[in-house]
């Protein structure tokens, strides 16, 4: 069951940069960085790393192949990533971000409580950070129309 998971992402991985490849230019008109140079470079490590993982899984594979499947918890995540759409909307992204990582972590990492909101609240505000200030990305401002 892993190897077909892993083959499903290995696919996912080869899709996206196939469109990251097609669709966006790696340098801009006037030769500085373009929108692809970021998606090109993560679709160029998934494939390798995904390729890389679907060898090794196939050459270690047991005829005992158990897999522990918990579809409350798969589900609760689609749902939480479902909300940080969402929220992301109508909130803003950083309170869109902050919301996810602590549903998420309250889900997966139960009875970790201090470290669960000091990753659920440093993580986002450092992601949102980067992308909004050092990177220049737009980030949805929410209803309030804050940029922050």
């Amino acid at each position: 069951m892993r190897i077909a998971f892993m083959t499903a992402l290995l696919l996912l991985s080869v899709f996206y940069a196939a469109l990251a490849f097609s669709d966006l230019n790696f340098l801009s008109a006037r030769g500085r960085i373009g929108p692809g140079f970021f998606p090109q470079i993560i679709a160029s490590l998934l494939v390798a790393f995904m390729l890389y993982n679907v060898v090794l899984d196939y050459r270690r594979r047991d005829g005992d192949d158990a897999v522990s499947v918990n579809w409350a918890v798969t589900l609760a995540v689609v749902a939480m990533v479902g909300l940080l759409v969402v929220a992301s909307h109508f909130l803003g992204a950083l309170p869109g971000m902050v919301i996810f990582m602590l549903l998420a972590l309250s889900v997966l990492n139960r009875g970790q409580h201090v470290t669960n909101l000091l990753v659920g609240v440093l993580l986002p505000i450092g992601l949102f950070t980067l992308f909004r200030y050092s990177l220049n990305a737009a980030m949805p401002p929410g209803m309030l129309g804050l940029p922050l």
